[in-house]
Protein backbone atom coordinates (compact mmCIF):
# COMPACT_ATOMS: atom_id res chain seq x y z
CA UNK A 1 0.00 0.00 0.00
CA UNK A 2 2.82 2.42 0.90
CA UNK A 3 4.59 1.56 -2.36
CA UNK A 4 1.42 2.33 -4.37
CA UNK A 5 0.97 5.72 -2.68
CA UNK A 6 4.62 6.59 -3.29
CA UNK A 7 4.32 5.64 -6.99
CA UNK A 8 1.15 7.69 -7.42
CA UNK A 9 2.83 10.68 -5.77
CA UNK A 10 5.84 10.40 -8.07
CA UNK A 11 3.60 10.16 -11.17
CA UNK A 12 1.65 13.22 -10.02
CA UNK A 13 4.83 15.31 -9.58
CA UNK A 14 6.20 14.28 -12.99
CA UNK A 15 2.86 15.06 -14.68
CA UNK A 16 2.75 18.51 -13.09
CA UNK A 17 6.31 19.26 -14.23
CA UNK A 18 5.56 18.15 -17.82
CA UNK A 19 2.37 20.22 -17.91
CA UNK A 20 4.19 23.32 -16.63
CA UNK A 21 6.92 22.78 -19.23
CA UNK A 22 4.36 22.61 -22.07
CA UNK A 23 2.10 25.45 -20.94
CA UNK A 24 4.59 28.01 -19.66
CA UNK A 25 6.12 29.83 -22.70
CA UNK A 26 9.31 30.61 -20.87
CA UNK A 27 10.17 26.88 -20.72
CA UNK A 28 8.98 25.87 -24.18
CA UNK A 29 10.62 26.42 -27.51
CA UNK A 30 7.29 27.41 -29.07
CA UNK A 31 6.88 30.18 -26.49
CA UNK A 32 10.36 31.49 -27.20
CA UNK A 33 9.69 31.46 -30.94
CA UNK A 34 6.44 33.34 -30.34
CA UNK A 35 8.28 36.03 -28.38
CA UNK A 36 10.83 36.37 -31.16
CA UNK A 37 8.28 36.67 -33.96
CA UNK A 38 5.66 38.79 -32.17
CA UNK A 39 5.66 42.45 -33.21
CA UNK A 40 4.22 45.35 -31.28
CA UNK A 41 1.67 47.69 -32.82
CA UNK A 42 2.99 51.27 -32.64
CA UNK A 43 1.05 54.47 -31.94
CA UNK A 44 1.88 57.44 -34.17
CA UNK A 45 0.52 60.82 -33.04
CA UNK A 46 0.64 63.40 -35.83
CA UNK A 47 -0.26 67.11 -35.58
CA UNK A 48 -0.22 70.16 -37.86
CA UNK A 49 0.31 73.82 -36.94
CA UNK A 50 0.54 76.90 -39.13
CA UNK A 51 2.72 79.46 -37.37
CA UNK A 52 2.27 83.26 -37.33
CA UNK A 53 5.19 83.70 -39.77
CA UNK A 54 3.47 81.49 -42.36
CA UNK A 55 5.64 78.42 -41.78
CA UNK A 56 4.08 75.04 -41.03
CA UNK A 57 5.14 72.66 -38.26
CA UNK A 58 4.52 68.92 -38.51
CA UNK A 59 4.97 67.12 -35.18
CA UNK A 60 5.08 63.34 -34.80
CA UNK A 61 5.44 61.17 -31.69
CA UNK A 62 5.96 57.41 -32.01
CA UNK A 63 5.38 54.95 -29.18
CA UNK A 64 4.13 51.43 -28.42
CA UNK A 65 2.38 49.69 -25.51
CA UNK A 66 3.59 46.66 -23.55
CA UNK A 67 1.56 45.43 -20.58
CA UNK A 68 -0.45 48.68 -20.52
CA UNK A 69 2.73 50.76 -20.31
CA UNK A 70 3.65 53.26 -23.02
CA UNK A 71 7.25 53.24 -24.26
CA UNK A 72 8.61 55.81 -26.74
CA UNK A 73 10.19 54.77 -30.01
CA UNK A 74 13.45 56.56 -29.42
CA UNK A 75 15.85 57.41 -32.25
CA UNK A 76 13.69 55.92 -35.00
CA UNK A 77 13.39 57.17 -38.58
CA UNK A 78 10.19 59.10 -39.37
CA UNK A 79 9.38 60.10 -42.95
CA UNK A 80 7.25 63.17 -43.73
CA UNK A 81 5.27 63.53 -46.95
CA UNK A 82 2.85 65.95 -48.58
CA UNK A 83 0.93 63.83 -51.02
CA UNK A 84 3.67 61.87 -52.80
CA UNK A 85 6.29 64.57 -52.26
CA UNK A 86 8.84 63.65 -49.61
CA UNK A 87 9.48 66.55 -47.24
CA UNK A 88 12.21 65.00 -45.14
CA UNK A 89 13.37 62.14 -42.91
CA UNK A 90 13.97 62.91 -39.23
CA UNK A 91 15.25 60.86 -36.30
CA UNK A 92 13.07 60.99 -33.22
CA UNK A 93 14.51 62.10 -29.90
CA UNK A 94 14.57 60.15 -26.64
CA UNK A 95 10.83 60.77 -26.16
CA UNK A 96 10.08 59.48 -29.67
CA UNK A 97 9.21 62.95 -31.02
CA UNK A 98 10.28 64.75 -34.18
CA UNK A 99 9.31 68.13 -35.68
CA UNK A 100 9.56 69.25 -39.27
CA UNK A 101 9.24 72.97 -40.11
CA UNK A 102 8.15 73.82 -43.64
CA UNK A 103 9.11 77.33 -44.72
CA UNK A 104 6.51 79.53 -46.48
CA UNK A 105 8.51 79.52 -49.73
CA UNK A 106 8.15 75.74 -50.14
CA UNK A 107 5.47 74.84 -52.69
CA UNK A 108 3.23 71.98 -51.54
CA UNK A 109 1.06 69.86 -53.84
CA UNK A 110 -2.72 70.14 -53.41
CA UNK A 111 -5.57 68.00 -54.65
CA UNK A 112 -8.52 69.20 -56.73
CA UNK A 113 -10.25 70.67 -53.67
CA UNK A 114 -7.15 72.56 -52.55
CA UNK A 115 -6.46 70.18 -49.69
CA UNK A 116 -2.99 69.39 -48.36
CA UNK A 117 -2.48 65.75 -47.41
CA UNK A 118 0.38 65.36 -44.94
CA UNK A 119 1.59 61.88 -44.06
CA UNK A 120 4.02 60.53 -41.51
CA UNK A 121 5.43 57.04 -42.04
CA UNK A 122 7.37 54.72 -39.74
CA UNK A 123 8.84 51.78 -41.66
CA UNK A 124 8.99 49.49 -38.61
CA UNK A 125 11.71 47.16 -37.33
CA UNK A 126 12.17 43.60 -36.08
CA UNK A 127 10.02 44.17 -32.99
CA UNK A 128 7.65 46.96 -34.11
CA UNK A 129 5.23 46.93 -37.03
CA UNK A 130 5.06 49.52 -39.79
CA UNK A 131 2.53 52.32 -39.33
CA UNK A 132 1.36 55.54 -40.96
CA UNK A 133 -0.62 58.59 -39.91
CA UNK A 134 -2.09 61.37 -42.05
CA UNK A 135 -3.71 64.81 -41.78
CA UNK A 136 -5.82 66.58 -44.40
CA UNK A 137 -6.00 70.39 -44.10
CA UNK A 138 -6.74 73.41 -46.24
CA UNK A 139 -4.42 76.39 -46.10
CA UNK A 140 -6.03 79.06 -43.90
CA UNK A 141 -4.83 82.63 -43.56
CA UNK A 142 -5.48 84.77 -40.47
CA UNK A 143 -4.91 88.51 -40.86
CA UNK A 144 -4.87 90.56 -37.65
CA UNK A 145 -5.45 94.31 -37.35
CA UNK A 146 -5.10 96.35 -34.17
CA UNK A 147 -6.74 99.71 -33.51
CA UNK A 148 -6.86 102.15 -30.61
CA UNK A 149 -9.40 104.96 -30.44
CA UNK A 150 -10.32 107.03 -27.37
CA UNK A 151 -8.37 104.63 -25.12
CA UNK A 152 -10.45 101.73 -26.48
CA UNK A 153 -8.27 98.98 -27.94
CA UNK A 154 -9.72 96.43 -30.34
CA UNK A 155 -8.51 93.45 -32.33
CA UNK A 156 -9.93 92.59 -35.74
CA UNK A 157 -9.34 89.32 -37.58
CA UNK A 158 -9.94 88.32 -41.18
CA UNK A 159 -9.99 84.60 -41.99
CA UNK A 160 -9.75 83.61 -45.63
CA UNK A 161 -8.38 81.13 -48.14
CA UNK A 162 -6.56 81.94 -51.34
CA UNK A 163 -8.25 80.84 -54.55
CA UNK A 164 -6.56 79.52 -57.66
CA UNK A 165 -6.34 83.04 -59.12
CA UNK A 166 -5.05 84.54 -55.87
CA UNK A 167 -8.43 85.92 -54.81
CA UNK A 168 -9.54 85.79 -51.17
CA UNK A 169 -12.28 83.38 -50.15
CA UNK A 170 -13.73 84.34 -46.72
CA UNK A 171 -14.29 81.61 -44.13
CA UNK A 172 -17.65 81.77 -42.35
CA UNK A 173 -18.52 80.51 -38.82
CA UNK A 174 -14.94 79.79 -37.85
CA UNK A 175 -14.31 79.65 -34.06
CA UNK A 176 -11.29 81.74 -33.05
CA UNK A 177 -9.57 82.18 -29.69
CA UNK A 178 -7.70 85.36 -28.76
CA UNK A 179 -4.76 84.88 -26.43
CA UNK A 180 -1.63 86.41 -24.94
CA UNK A 181 1.46 84.30 -25.43
CA UNK A 182 3.19 83.28 -22.21
CA UNK A 183 6.20 81.17 -21.33
CA UNK A 184 4.44 77.88 -20.51
CA UNK A 185 0.93 78.29 -21.93
CA UNK A 186 -1.19 80.90 -23.67
CA UNK A 187 -3.54 83.14 -21.66
CA UNK A 188 -6.99 83.26 -23.24
CA UNK A 189 -8.54 86.75 -23.22
CA UNK A 190 -11.53 86.21 -25.52
CA UNK A 191 -13.09 84.29 -28.39
CA UNK A 192 -15.40 84.79 -31.33
CA UNK A 193 -16.79 83.42 -34.58
CA UNK A 194 -16.25 84.85 -38.04
CA UNK A 195 -19.17 86.34 -40.01
CA UNK A 196 -20.02 85.53 -43.67
CA UNK A 197 -17.30 87.97 -44.77
CA UNK A 198 -14.70 86.16 -42.61
CA UNK A 199 -14.35 88.93 -40.01
CA UNK A 200 -14.27 88.69 -36.24
CA UNK A 201 -13.36 91.32 -33.64
CA UNK A 202 -13.09 91.89 -29.90
CA UNK A 203 -12.27 94.69 -27.47
CA UNK A 204 -9.02 94.37 -25.58
CA UNK A 205 -9.81 94.84 -21.89
CA UNK A 206 -7.86 94.20 -18.73
CA UNK A 207 -4.39 94.88 -17.43
CA UNK A 208 -1.69 92.40 -18.35
CA UNK A 209 2.02 92.52 -17.46
CA UNK A 210 4.44 92.85 -20.35
CA UNK A 211 8.18 93.18 -20.62
CA UNK A 212 10.21 96.20 -19.51
CA UNK A 213 8.67 98.22 -22.39
CA UNK A 214 5.13 96.90 -21.95
CA UNK A 215 5.22 94.66 -25.03
CA UNK A 216 2.97 91.59 -25.16
CA UNK A 217 2.47 89.04 -27.94
CA UNK A 218 -1.21 89.00 -28.97
CA UNK A 219 -2.27 85.80 -30.63
CA UNK A 220 -5.30 84.55 -32.59
CA UNK A 221 -5.58 80.78 -32.82
CA UNK A 222 -7.82 78.21 -34.47
CA UNK A 223 -7.66 74.95 -32.49
CA UNK A 224 -8.16 71.43 -33.86
CA UNK A 225 -10.41 72.44 -36.73
CA UNK A 226 -11.56 69.59 -38.97
CA UNK A 227 -10.80 71.56 -42.13
CA UNK A 228 -7.80 73.71 -41.15
CA UNK A 229 -6.11 72.00 -38.19
CA UNK A 230 -4.23 74.39 -35.88
CA UNK A 231 -3.52 77.89 -37.18
CA UNK A 232 -1.93 80.84 -35.38
CA UNK A 233 -1.41 84.49 -36.21
CA UNK A 234 0.02 87.11 -33.89
CA UNK A 235 1.86 90.35 -33.40
CA UNK A 236 3.74 92.17 -30.64
CA UNK A 237 1.91 95.22 -29.31
CA UNK A 238 2.76 97.70 -26.59
CA UNK A 239 -0.52 97.12 -24.75
CA UNK A 240 0.86 95.63 -21.56
CA UNK A 241 2.07 97.11 -18.30
CA UNK A 242 5.85 97.59 -18.18
CA UNK A 243 7.41 95.31 -15.61
CA UNK A 244 10.92 94.52 -14.50
CA UNK A 245 10.69 90.87 -13.52
CA UNK A 246 13.30 89.81 -11.02
CA UNK A 247 14.91 86.51 -11.71
CA UNK A 248 14.17 83.99 -8.95
CA UNK A 249 17.83 83.00 -9.02
CA UNK A 250 18.91 86.46 -7.79
CA UNK A 251 17.33 85.97 -4.38
CA UNK A 252 18.37 83.22 -2.02
CA UNK A 253 15.23 81.19 -1.31
CA UNK A 254 14.47 77.60 -0.41
CA UNK A 255 13.39 76.83 -4.01
CA UNK A 256 16.32 78.52 -5.80
CA UNK A 257 19.60 76.94 -6.86
CA UNK A 258 21.50 79.16 -4.37
CA UNK A 259 20.43 78.36 -0.82
CA UNK A 260 19.82 81.10 1.81
CA UNK A 261 22.82 82.17 3.88
CA UNK A 262 21.24 81.04 7.16
CA UNK A 263 20.78 77.55 5.74
CA UNK A 264 24.39 77.39 4.52
CA UNK A 265 25.69 78.57 7.93
CA UNK A 266 23.47 76.05 9.75
CA UNK A 267 24.67 73.23 7.52
CA UNK A 268 28.32 74.20 8.01
CA UNK A 269 27.88 74.23 11.80
CA UNK A 270 26.16 70.83 11.78
CA UNK A 271 28.78 69.24 9.53
CA UNK A 272 31.57 70.80 11.56
CA UNK A 273 30.08 69.29 14.75
CA UNK A 274 29.73 65.86 13.16
CA UNK A 275 33.28 65.81 11.79
CA UNK A 276 34.62 67.22 15.06
CA UNK A 277 33.13 64.21 16.87
CA UNK A 278 34.75 61.88 14.32
CA UNK A 279 38.14 63.55 14.81
CA UNK A 280 37.69 63.48 18.59
CA UNK A 281 37.00 59.72 18.49
CA UNK A 282 40.03 59.08 16.25
CA UNK A 283 42.23 61.21 18.53
CA UNK A 284 41.10 59.30 21.65
CA UNK A 285 41.65 55.94 19.94
CA UNK A 286 45.21 56.91 19.03
CA UNK A 287 45.73 58.26 22.54
CA UNK A 288 44.50 55.02 24.10
CA UNK A 289 46.87 53.11 21.85
CA UNK A 290 49.83 55.23 22.95
CA UNK A 291 48.90 54.88 26.62
CA UNK A 292 48.63 51.10 26.21
CA UNK A 293 52.14 50.94 24.76
CA UNK A 294 53.47 52.99 27.72
CA UNK A 295 51.80 50.66 30.20
CA UNK A 296 53.28 47.60 28.50
CA UNK A 297 56.76 49.17 28.67
CA UNK A 298 56.32 49.94 32.40
CA UNK A 299 55.27 46.34 33.03
CA UNK A 300 58.35 45.05 31.23
CA UNK A 301 60.62 47.39 33.25
CA UNK A 302 59.05 46.31 36.54
CA UNK A 303 59.49 42.64 35.66
CA UNK A 304 63.15 43.23 34.83
CA UNK A 305 63.72 45.04 38.15
CA UNK A 306 62.10 42.16 40.07
CA UNK A 307 64.37 39.64 38.36
CA UNK A 308 67.42 41.72 39.17
CA UNK A 309 66.35 42.03 42.78
CA UNK A 310 66.04 38.25 43.07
Amino acid sequence: MKFLLSAMKTIYIISAMVLAFLVWPGFSASGQDKEKTEKHSPILAFTYLKNPDGSKTLSATASFIINRQIFPLSYCKLKFYCGEQELGILTSDKQGSAKLIIQPAVKLPKDEKGTLLFRNVYEGCDSVEKTESSISVRDLNLLLKFSEKDSIKSISLHAFELGEKGDTLPVNELPVNFMIKRMFTNLKIGDGTTDPKGYCSMDFKGVFPGDSLGNIFLLARVDDNDDYGNVESGEIKKWGVPTNPVSPFVKRELWTEIAPIWMIVTLIIMLTGVWAHYLYVVFNISRIRREGKKIEKLKEISQVEKLEAV
